[in-house]
């Protein structure tokens, strides 16, 4: 199945009144209790025909548009990152020399703690120190 499409009935389903979670320790995935028998919404439930859904709400779903949605939250983060931690990470290697600095930015960009394109800004002087309070 394709995972736009099965995002997409997952999402419908979780904002259907007729959806029921509990704990874990209770049931290890949510009901549907749009009948009178309980289904179960496990992904052999969610990833099965159309005609799944009692009420027939799956029927004209559009298929959730994941690599859009990657790139706004990964542009989204790059814009949170150059204002949030720019300015402290360029604060931290205020001073260096350029080897330095490339070296010492590797080592974030590396663990995933900040982006590459961060790291880039901060070399190029787009992403300027945060001042030291007084």
């Amino acid at each position: 199945m394709d995972p736009g499409a099965f995002q997409a009935r997952i999402r419908r389903c979780a904002a259907c009144e007729h959806r029921r979670n509990a704990h874990a320790s209770v049931w290890r995935w949510p009901r549907c209790i749009a009948l009178d028998k309980e289904l179960v919404l496990d992904n052999d439930f969610m990833a099965g025909p159309v005609d799944n859904c009692p009420l027939g709400l799956w029927r004209d779903l559009e298929p959730v548009d994941l690599d859009a949605e990657r790139a706004a939250a990964g542009a989204k983060r790059l814009v949170r990152e150059r204002q949030v931690l720019g300015p402290l990470v360029a604060a931290l290697v205020r001073g260096l020399d350029e080897h330095e600095m490339t070296r010492r930015l590797l080592l974030p960009v590396r663990a995933g703690l900040i982006l590459p394109e961060t790291a880039d800004a901060i070399l190029e002087g787009d992403i300027q120190p945060m001042e030291e309070p007084k």
